[in-house]
């Protein structure tokens, strides 16, 4: 007997399964779904039995036999056909796929003896009892752990398991006490930050356990789970749900779409302001839009031109005159204000010379301690003179976090300002939350009031500069802003505060969507994206570059473009690039960025291009952002 067996191992991408003999001892052991153990180039590496035969397709003399297993239970049939999903979808090896999440065995722990395989269960696949697929969008956090819970009680109590996935590791551990129920199935951890053994550890575990509980990141997506009955879906906006900077880029989100569908199981995203492709399944019927909260709160567009206070003061007189009001009340203060540190750039007054970074050619931002970069974090020392003219005269352009600091403690002096950034240590924001007056916050105050619990009473909310919100490169640009003043409306209306967001173009188109209800701007966005063919109407891939030199990753980059251009046949899809990366330094590699765009189903001649790139260079699909 024969087995064709998918090793676990990086492979070319036009590589498949490979024919192994079973010894007869294992006859009537080994079957489709087995996790095996076999040789590799030396040495013993993990696999997945996906065929059964009586007959090899190359010379038996050449066939090598199994060497055992790595657990007697058999995957189930929504996760044994992932690695060819993933192959086709994400445009890798299904070895590179496999490799992604079946956890590797150690010699000593590999399992020759088995005397009795268990038998094959019959799954019965019938949709779960639960509404078939839901999208949820909630307001607080009480309310997506309280839908998390109902949820996920509803699928045990009816004698299935449920999968819980949340983009957050710092989070699994709360999601795990909340979903330990009295009597209840054993609930298991599956996250990147385990350790190889503890993985491996919790993967048998859940392969004998007839019902269970998972709860994790993006790779509990993956998890063994034998009789599924909910993927749950937690924050499912995050661009943490996806992997990052390896082959294969695979969406949790997606992967959780597929096994629902495979074995009848329920699923719901829950977000504050779901993406658009989640939109689009509502409207093919592939998901059931819930009731949203209806609270808004008061919206008010501010218009800052010819601000009486002056450029270097942000806030219009509106906005000071709520502030002034929320703290004689005893409220808090919210200013989003997307800038970190002290200025957005450093400018000579000689020569106008903006000081940029080396690798990233942006503007550097100035901080308390020097230049950094926004992009790469690189960090030098404030200079006290242009390199170019030798002028001493150098000034700050844009206020950051800081400056917006300073500025309003000089206003409000009895109270205490805090600029609420990445500058902070866990601790001193979560004491900022509660010690503060006013916050000025960037990006990452959203995710911990909107995600986590906060005892804060608003008075009001205010967006510095609605205008820049819109200023970022990128076919998902509009939609990234919306969900940002999602996010804060749902912070706002959380102590029914209004929401005061200042702009220069208030009367303009994409302004006003930005404020507009849900339905509007979901409509409109998505009559855009089908107009324009972008995701999730259209293909956008990229393909990043990646070398130890500059000079030789855009030679490379560069004879890429040339290449696919010359192999995609036209009107197959065109080709951009090569790209700047938004970090073109990270981990001691350069990187350069090409793009394709074509249909939603990729043709064969640009599949064919993409198959033969050299498995270093890093393809992404239908991408949260471009490099």
């Amino acid at each position: 007997m024969f087995a064709k067996i998918i090793p676990a191992v990086r492979l070319p991408k036009s590589l498949g399964t490979y024919d192994y003999a079973v010894p007869e001892r294992y006859r009537g052991l080994v079957r489709r779904g087995s996790w095996v153990i076999v040789p590799w180039r030396g040495r013993p590496v993990d696999g997945l039995v996906t065929e059964l035969s009586e007959t090899a397709s190359v010379e038996n003399g050449r066939i090598a036999e199994l060497l055992g297993f790595g657990d007697s239970h058999a995957l189930e049939e929504d996760l044994l056909s992932l690695p060819q999903k993933m192959s086709d979808r994400y445009l890798v090896s299904p070895a590179t796929a496999l490799k992604a999440f079946l956890p590797r065995t150690p010699k000593t722990k590999l399992l020759t003896d088995i005397t009795e395989a268990n038998p094959p269960e019959q799954t019965v696949r019938t949709k779960s009892n639960l509404a078939e697929r839901l999208l949820i969008r909630y307001r607080r956090p009480d309310e997506k752990i309280a839908e998390a819970i109902r949820l996920t009680k509803s699928t045990v109590d009816s004698g299935r398991g449920a999968v819980v996935i949340t983009p957050h590791s710092a989070e699994v551990a709360e999601l795990v006490r909340a979903l330990t129920f009295p009597d209840g199935p054993p609930v298991m951890e599956i996250h990147g930050g385990m350790t190889g053994p503890r993985l491996r550890i919790n993967w048998k575990r859940l392969l004998s356990e007839p019902v269970a509980i998972v709860v994790g990141t993006r790779l509990a997506a993956l998890a063994p789970i034998r009789s599924p009955g909910l993927f749950l879906i937690l924050e499912s906006d995050s661009p943490d749900l996806r992997q990052y900077d390896q082959n294969p880029r695979y969406d949790s989100r997606e992967i959780a779409l597929w096994r629902a569908d495979e074995s009848g199981a329920g699923l719901a995203y829950l977000s504050h302001a779901p993406r658009l492709e989640e939109y689009a399944l509502a409207a093919e019927g592939r998901l059931s839009r819930l009731a949203t909260p209806t609270s808004d709160p008061k919206t008010v567009l501010v218009n800052v031109t010819g601000n009486p206070r002056g450029h270097d003061h942000p806030l219009s007189p509106a906005i000071m005159n709520r502030t002034e009001e929320s703290l004689r009340q005893g409220k808090k203060v919210l200013v989003y204000h997307n800038r970190l540190g002290t200025a957005g750039a450093l400018i000579c007054n000689g020569c106008r010379l903006v000081f940029r970074c080396g690798r990233c050619d942006i503007a550097l931002g100035v901080g308390s301690s020097g230049l950094r970069c926004p992009r790469c974090a690189t960090t030098t020392a404030l200079p006290s003179a242009c390199p170019k003219c030798g002028d001493t005269n150098l000034h700050n352009v844009g206020l950051g976090t800081k400056s917006l600091e300073t500025a309003l403690q000089r206003e409000f002096p009895e109270s205490k300002i805090t600029a609420y950034d990445s500058d902070l240590s866990d601790e001193e924001r979560s004491r900022a939350i509660d010690e503060s007056d006013v916050l000025v916050g960037t990006r990452l105050i959203l995710h911990d009031l909107a995600e986590l619990p906060s005892r804060a009473d608003w008075g009001c909310v205010a967006v510095t500069d609605l205008d820049g919100l819109l200023s970022f490169p990128g076919f998902r640009v509009t939609e990234d802003a919306w969900r940002t003043v999602r996010i804060l409306k749902d912070i706002a209306a959380s102590s029914e505060a209004p929401l005061m967001m200042q702009t220069l173009d208030p009367d303009g188109t994409k302004i006003r969507l930005l404020s507009s209800n849900e339905r509007d701007f979901v409509a409109t966005e998505l009559e855009a994206r089908r107009g324009s063919a972008y995701p999730p109407f259209g293909t956008l891939l990229t393909v990043t570059v990646r070398s130890q030199s500059q000079d030789e990753t855009e030679r490379q980059a560069k004879e890429l473009v040339a290449a696919l251009k010359e192999a995609i046949v036209p009107g197959h899809g065109t080709v951009a690039g090569p790209l700047r990366h938004r970090r073109p330094f990270r981990d001691g590699m350069w990187r350069s960025v090409i793009v394709i765009k074509t249909g939603t189903d990729i043709p064969p001649s640009v599949r064919q291009a993409l198959t033969e790139l050299p498995e270093s260079h890093i393809v992404d699909r239908n991408p949260e952002t471009i490099g």
